[in-house]
C-alpha cells in the first residue's frame, strides 16, 4: 500500500524562547491542508489494518509515526526478505 505522508503535528509559535500549540483559528491555509491530509492518512491507515495493529498504532496522532511502526512490526526476518 502506497502511502502519502505528512509530517504534521500540532503548527507551533516560538515567543520569547517558549514553544506554545497554535489553535485551530491561527492556523494557515498551508497547515489546513497539512493537516487535512494527515487526517486522511491516518484514516485509510486505521481501515487497512486488523484490531490486534490498529492497538499498537491508536495513539499515534502523525501519520507518518503510525506507518513508521507497521513498517518495523511487519519488516521479518532477512531469510524471508527477497
Amino acid at each position: 500500500m502506497a502511502c502519502c505522508v505528512y509530517l504534521m503535528g500540532d503548527p507551533k509559535l516560538d515567543i520569547e524562547s517558549e514553544t506554545i500549540i497554535k489553535q485551530q483559528t491561527q492556523w494557515t491555509t498551508e497547515e489546513e491542508k497539512l493537516e487535512n491530509a494527515n487526517s486522511k492518512d491516518l484514516y485509510a491507515i486505521f481501515c487497512g489494518i486488523d484490531m490486534q495493529k490498529f492497538r499498537r498504532i491508536v495513539k499515534c496522532i502523525v501519520a507518518k509515526t503510525s506507518w513508521d511502526i507497521l513498517d518495523t512490526t511487519h519488516e521479518g526476518c532477512k531469510r524471508c526478505k527477497f
